[in-house]
């Protein structure tokens, strides 16, 4: 790690030759070099390290004279109409460049300029929030005038861009923080530029559309609300925190939060808070009994005794680059504390057993971990590209992952789930929440209810992953049709993602299954001795059958996605288009015998009216939304066969029984399309991207340069991931490890 005084300036260096490659994609550099630029303006014990800051800051915004000096403070007062500063340093610098030379480069210097100032300030005002808006407004409450003075032509450089850029959401975030502190010197400053920079800021608040002429500044308070009734209702405010408060938990007894130092505050209604500090800053919490979990800096969680008013550490994690290791979501459910936060050596997040601290189950994947929702079966996960990865809580393992809608820039801000298990909802920094049903929009079609007649043995019974992950034992997938029952309401199917089951716990399950003869009357039993007899069925079928069946079902013919699907591509095309895709799959894969072969029996695809993405495989079910049919412009016959080539692949590939990074099995799918030239013109150049394993489009074109240096490392390293995974595979096959690979991928392609 660097030391601290050097931060500010590698972290600047970093963020600048981030934005150079390749300015429009999300980049962990990128964030990890704003936050340490953020982390350095917070520190108020250490005022060098807030210099340094604050001069890369201004430095960084491109606003700089021939020879390399910044300018910017001189640039915002010319823009305010106060140009003799400006002009003075356009005169000395026309002293030492022709006069030529600079008639021909001005106007090209300045548009690029622009656009870079732009591209910087865009992604400093969007990061976390608006967060920076936060700690300059600290900055410039420093006793230092020469600090405070950067502080103001940073914060004002930054405030003049944001009303120059596309509405986010981030400006109500800024003039909270920057308001008052404007206001302020305007009022008490005897500086003239620095009441024409304050005057510049306080512009753009006024002019803002979105601010009301009689809104109150905000409070550094806490309220309370009585949630029982429809109706909520405000029973108690308290005053006396006087500190932003950024995250909070509470019960009936105390309100646990944290603000801008470090350490946790505890109120326990009747007094001041109570301080206690463990030198971290808290970056989330979680609360069960007496007990308070707080996800810090460095990687570390940290338990506080509630009624000792004590802290220990609960587990202290490694530490890389710039030290920005962090826990950034924390969730308890029965006992088990799951964390998530920054990827350090392939593995993002912990689940903790809270009775003994031990690690018993970690979460493998090269995305930082921002949100975590917990329920009975499952472990959601969620990222700041919008990916949404879903994990079995019995196992740990990784069962699928979806890419939420929203174009390149969403991100997903916060995620939870319902009690029951059934849906999940996401938030994005697009102002969007999206929720996914499990049970009903990836799992269901049309069918019928499963019979209770005494033949039910030779039946294929209906599954819910609910009651049938606690049988997980590797993975493979199916679909199970129910049969009719009598004159009972029909039904739909149950799609189920199913898995290899423990031979020898079956065959005890079923002797347990051949004991019992159902009769009319329903039994506790019932459903999972059903259950069992499936899995009799299904073990059988894929033992000997190969063949593939292709099954089309447009379940939103009433949506104008649906009824376009019907006039455009329909279910014949479909069905004879995933048969050619699943034949180019195997040969890609060089999958030639049953052996191979995942041994699927029916694929089935489901057109389903849900938003947030454009399609999710799970198991052998590809669901694809309606509404994206909907709203996509151009030929959508292209476009829908494209994603079939990116979904069937899944439905065929290994992927080390969910070892593998997601990144490497999007890419996977996405080099499958690159093979069959069905790729749309915004798919990655070669050379592009920031890892290895960052997925999709970076990740395909990385593979195919592998497959360059060896015909057919594709498909041996495909045949490689059937049972596990790992990076010595690269090696394996090419003789170099993968990051080696990466940097001289790179390196190949370096001038494109």
């Amino acid at each position: 790690m660097a030391p601290m005084e050097q931060q500010p300036a590698i972290a600047c260096l970093l963020l600048q030759l981030d934005l150079l490659v390749e300015p429009r994609k999300m980049s962990i550099y990128r964030e990890e070099a704003i936050e340490a630029l953020i982390d350095a303006l917070r520190k108020q014990d250490f005022p060098n390290s807030q210099s340094m800051a604050l001069d890369a800051l201004i430095s960084v915004s491109g606003r700089l004279t021939a020879s390399g000096k910044p300018c910017t403070e001189a640039w915002l007062l010319k823009v305010a109409g106060f140009d003799q500063r400006y002009n003075s340093l356009e005169k000395a610098e026309k002293l030492t460049i022709h006069e030529t030379e600079l008639t021909e480069t001005l106007e090209a210097e300045e548009n690029a300029t622009s656009s870079w100032e732009k591209r910087v300030a865009f992604v400093l005002c969007n990061h976390e929030k608006g967060s920076i808006f936060k700690a300059l407004g600290e900055c410039l409450k420093s006793n230092s005038i020469e600090m405070a003075k950067s502080c103001l032509v940073a914060a004002t450089w930054l405030i003049h861009m944001l009303y120059n850029l596309p509405d986010t959401g981030i400006r109500d975030a800024a003039r909270k923080s920057l308001l008052d502190q404007f206001i302020y010197v305007l009022q008490s400053s005897k500086n003239l530029e620095e009441k024409i920079l304050a005057t510049l800021a306080l512009r753009g608040f006024i002019t803002d559309p979105g601010i009301s002429p009689n809104k109150s500044a905000t409070k550094s308070c806490l309220q309370v609300w009585d949630a029982a009734k429809r109706n909520s209702r405000l029973i108690q405010e308290v005053h006396d925190v006087k500190e932003a408060v950024h995250e909070l938990t509470a019960n009936g007894n105390v309100v646990c939060f944290s603000s801008q130092g470090t350490g946790v505050k505890v109120y326990n209604w009747t007094g001041v808070p109570k301080h206690i500090n463990f030198n971290r800053n808290v970056k989330c919490l979680a609360m069960t009994g007496d007990k308070l979990y707080c996800g810090c800096t460095g990687f570390s969680i940290q338990e506080v005794d509630l009624l000792k008013y004590t802290s220990t550490t609960f587990y202290s994690g490694p530490r890389k680059l710039l030290g920005k290791q962090t826990i950034l979501s924390l969730c308890i459910h029965k006992g088990l504390l799951f964390a998530g936060g920054s990827s350090v050596d392939g593995t993002a997040g912990k689940v903790f057993s809270l009775s003994s601290k031990a690690v018993i189950g970690s979460l493998p994947t090269g995305f930082d971990i921002h949100c975590i929702a917990v329920n009975n079966e499952f472990i959601f996960t969620a990222t700041k590209c919008g990916i949404i990865e879903v994990w079995l809580k019995e196992r740990v393992a990784r069962v699928a992952s979806i890419k939420m809608g929203g174009g390149g820039h969403s991100k997903i801000t916060s995620l939870t789930s319902d009690t029951n298990g059934d849906m999940f909802f996401a938030g994005s920094s697009e102002g969007k929440i999206q929720n996914l049903q499990l049970s009903a929009n990836f799992h269901q079609g049309p069918g019928e209810e499963v019979t209770d007649d005494p033949s039910w043995l030779q039946q294929i019974c209906a599954l819910s992953i609910s009651t049938f992950s606690r049988y997980l034992k590797g993975t493979s997938h199916a679909r199970l049709p129910r049969k009719k029952a009598n004159k009972r309401k029909n039904h739909s199917y149950i799609e189920i993602t199913m898995y290899h089951i423990n031979p020898s716990k079956l065959t005890l399950l079923v002797r347990q299954q051949k004991a019992y003869r159902p009769t009319g009357k329903k039994s506790p039993a019932m459903h999972h001795l059903r259950l069992l007899s499936s899995c009799l069925v299904i073990l059988a079928a894929l033992q000997g059958i190969h063949a593939v069946e292709y099954v089309v079902t447009n379940t939103a013919t009433g949506t104008p996605g649906g009824v376009r699907f019907d006039r455009e591509i329909g279910i014949e095309y479909t069905k004879k288009i995933m048969g050619i895709i699943n034949r180019f799959v195997w040969e890609l894969l060089d999958e030639r015998t049953a052996a191979d072969r995942k041994p699927v029996e029916v694929v089935n695809l489901y057109i389903v009216e849900f938003n947030g993405a454009e399609a999710i495989t799970w198991g052998d079910n590809i669901n694809v939304s309606s509404i994206y049919l909907q709203g996509y412009q151009g030929n959508l016959t292209w476009e829908f066969t494209s994603l079939l080539y990116h979904e069937v692949t899944h439905v065929f590939q290994w992927n080390g029984e969910g070892q593998a990074p997601v990144g490497l099995v999007e890419g996977f799918a996405d080099y499958t399309i690159l093979k069959a030239n069905y790729y749309p013109p915004a798919f990655a150049k070669p050379g592009q991207g920031d890892r290895w394993d960052q997925g999709y489009d970076f990740t395909a074109r990385f593979l195919e340069y592998c497959e360059g240096l060896r015909s057919g490392f594709v498909a041996e390293l495909n045949k490689k991931m059937r049972h596990a995974f790992n990076e010595s595979y690269f090696e394996d096959l090419l003789g170099k490890p993968v990051d080696q690979l990466w940097k001289e991928y790179k390196a190949k392609y370096s001038n494109n």
